[in-house]
């Protein structure tokens, strides 16, 4: 639960972040981040103060699927600041660019997340 409050964090000190609930992991520098359509959750204005209780809600409206019948590890909730809005989604790690494409155009996305240059790219 530590690397929950790293994620935290990371939100504040980066502007984003991801968490993966199964194995705790926070921040991946491998592979690529992509949203999945209709799970993404816009906090507009004064967000910070609540910032905890925004991330313990999302997760339990999507903990279905984060937890993924606790196998599937590829799933992470997701968070970045735009626009001084927090976004926070669902998202899934893959290993190849192509999936990250293909994955990206499937759900609706305008980009994805390269975690090892820590870049947006948008398609």
């Amino acid at each position: 639960m530590s690397n929950l409050i790293l994620f935290k964090k990371s939100i504040l000190n980066n502007g984003g972040g991801s968490y993966n609930l199964l194995n705790g992991q926070l921040n991946p520098t491998d592979g690529f981040m992509v949203s999945i359509a209709d799970h993404e959750t816009i906090l507009k204005n004064n967000w910070i103060p609540q910032l905890q209780y925004h991330i313990a809600s999302y997760i339990k409206e999507k903990a279905h699927i984060l937890c993924g019948g606790l196998t599937n590890q590829r799933y992470f909730i997701g968070a970045w600041v735009e626009n001084d809005d927090l976004y926070l989604d669902v998202s899934t790690k893959v290993t190849t660019r192509e999936e990250a494409i293909r994955i990206a155009i499937d759900n609706g996305q305008k980009a994805y997340y390269d975690n090892g240059k820590q870049e947006t790219i948008y398609i």
